[in-house]
């Protein structure tokens, strides 16, 4: 779908899954793999995806040819799986869009409608507002939310100082906080329960 917006997606797909047991993205959840229900709910929002990953040869065969990718490479000396954060600092530079709607690779309840709220709420927030995050109670949720490219700036200088954590980095930052309509949009899958209940509630 075509959006008004100078917005891409980035659905990051480069986590070790090791709460799992195995890799989350190609796990069947009620006939799609949890990588593809994100997908078809981001393009439902916006005809740019990218996908951040460290194997691009394993998700390829299950995504349209006009998906584009980022691939995940190590610095030299890094430990591996460094987490979403350093992933998500790696690709910004590769998008060249001003919002960028970023997606975990394990949310199999995307509501499509709520999504398309946020993004025309983001468009008309202005900067120095860097980022539009839904947050439950105390904590934001990073991984379902809408960055402008603006952050580039102090998320490279975060990381930099060591930084892992988006939440403390958000606590330091102009956000907007938006609202949730329904919670069990957010629901992820890191864990085999998490899997089993979710498809339970999905029922």
């Amino acid at each position: 779908m075509q959006s008004p917006v100078d917005i891409s997606v980035l659905i990051l797909a480069g986590g070790k899954s090791s709460r799992m047991g195995q890799d989350k993205a190609l796990m069947d959840f009620q006939g799609r793999s949890l990588l593809q229900r994100v997908y078809d709910a981001a393009a439902q929002c916006c005809p740019r995806i990218y996908i951040a990953t460290h194997q691009p040869q394993v998700y390829q065969p299950l995504l349209p040819q006009s998906s584009l990718w980022i691939s995940e490479t190590p610095h030299e000396g890094d430990r591996p799986f460094q987490g979403p954060l350093i992933g998500f600092a790696r690709a910004l530079p590769h998008i060249p869009s001003a919002w960028i709607l970023l997606l975990a690779c394990d949310l199999p309840f995307l509501e499509v409608e709520t999504l398309r709220q946020w993004i025309q709420q983001a468009a008309g927030n202005p900067l120095p507002c860097i980022a539009c995050v839904p947050r439950i109670r105390t904590r934001w949720e990073p991984l379902c939310a809408l960055y402008h490219t603006s952050c580039r700036e102090s998320l490279q200088a975060f990381v930099d100082a060591g930084g892992r954590s988006f939440q403390r980095w958000l606590d330091g930052q102009p956000v907007q906080p938006l609202t949730v309509p329904n919670p069990k949009m957010l629901y992820n899958c890191n864990t085999q329960n998490d899997f089993i209940d979710g498809q339970q509630i999905g029922l």
